[in-house]
């Protein structure tokens, strides 16, 4: 997990390649630990492929992150909260490549894992309101209103 948050501050910082290093470790670290429930639950190659997911959104690359994301076994991770944090990077990267309708499904997945995951996150906040703005008319832009809405968002 220290390799995982120090990938995340790299790439916060700038540093891609020492993200990339920082995250590659802690997958081959992962890959002998496996999925397992038992102590080391949250740390697994579920949560690495995640993280990487996460990791891949920040620097601006949704293809990989959503490559990352399609590798990850979502009942290996180890709370419904991670498993929502997982649908909410997906959306987002959905969202960079224009997929609306895909974003707006990762996030209505999201929030029936872990609503208070998205009500509270101003990353999804901002995210439900971008959709809102680029959602043609129809099912798809009233899910998102409706998302907006129960987050307090759209008055």
């Amino acid at each position: 997990m220290l390799r995982l948050t120090a990938a995340l501050a790299c790439m916060i910082a700038g540093d891609h390649a020492g993200a990339d290093a920082h995250a590659t470790e802690a997958q081959q670290l992962a890959v002998r630990v496996g999925d397992r429930a038992d102590a080391w639950q949250w740390f697994g190659r579920s949560n690495v492929g995640s993280w990487r997911t996460l990791l891949a959104v920040e620097a601006g690359e949704p293809g990989r992150a959503l490559d990352h994301a399609s590798q990850v076994e979502r009942g290996a991770l180890p709370s419904r909260g991670r498993r929502a944090s997982l649908a909410i990077e997906k959306s987002r990267a959905h969202a960079m490549l224009g997929h609306i309708k895909q974003a707006a499904a990762e996030l209505r997945q999201a929030e029936k894992l872990s609503p208070n995951r998205i009500y509270n996150n101003p990353l999804v906040q901002d995210l439900v309101l971008d959709l809102l703005q680029r959602a043609p008319h129809g099912a798809t832009a009233r899910e998102i209103r409706g998302l907006a809405w129960r987050m307090g968002v759209l008055h």
